[in-house]
């Protein structure tokens, strides 16, 4: 039963390319014979060239017009009639008088230049003949110190000292 189907089945035969007639602008001599299919090969059809999508150029230029015509709006926007109506100018006749400048401020002043101070030894401050802001010079002294801490530390380092000398026999 296939045979029989597949004999029953033709194939249709290649297509081949038809032969446009080409419109000639020169006359030919009745003398010279006529080109036919027998003296002269058939030549292929070219295809048709390709064109690409051509891109609408009126957007852009519309919007490049709407630019442009924005920018000149707003650069004319402040007419000089306004600007003259809003600038008012008074003459007054030159006499002499004072010019007071006054500045008022608050904040927080840093100096340019902190020091700390720090003592060798510990103990209570005396007296302290200087304020804050007060201008000091070199040598200077700033505190008096309560210094009988300081004086029985020597007390004892100088006991210890005479114990050191008489364990050694010196």
């Amino acid at each position: 039963m296939e045979q029989s189907l597949d004999q029953n089945i033709q194939q249709p035969a290649p297509a081949q390319p038809a032969q446009e007639a080409r419109p000639t602008t020169q006359a030919r001599p009745a003398t010279q014979e006529q080109p036919t299919a027998q003296t002269q090969p058939a030549r292929p059809v070219p295809p048709p060239p390709i064109r690409r999508k051509q891109r609408k150029k009126w957007p852009f230029l519309v919007l490049g017009i709407v630019v442009i015509l924005l920018a000149v709006w707003f650069l004319l926007r402040k007419s000089p009639a306004k600007a003259q109506a809003q600038s008012v100018y008074t003459t007054v006749r030159a006499e002499e008088r004072a010019i007071v400048k006054k500045l008022s401020g608050s904040g927080t002043l840093k100096p340019a230049n902190a020091y700390t101070v720090t003592t060798l030894i510990e103990g209570n401050i005396l007296s302290a003949d200087f304020e804050e802001g007060d201008i000091v010079e070199k040598d200077t002294v700033l505190y008096e110190m309560d210094s009988s801490t300081a004086a029985n530390n020597i007390e004892q380092a100088e006991r210890s000292l005479e114990q050191a000398e008489l364990n050694l026999g010196v």
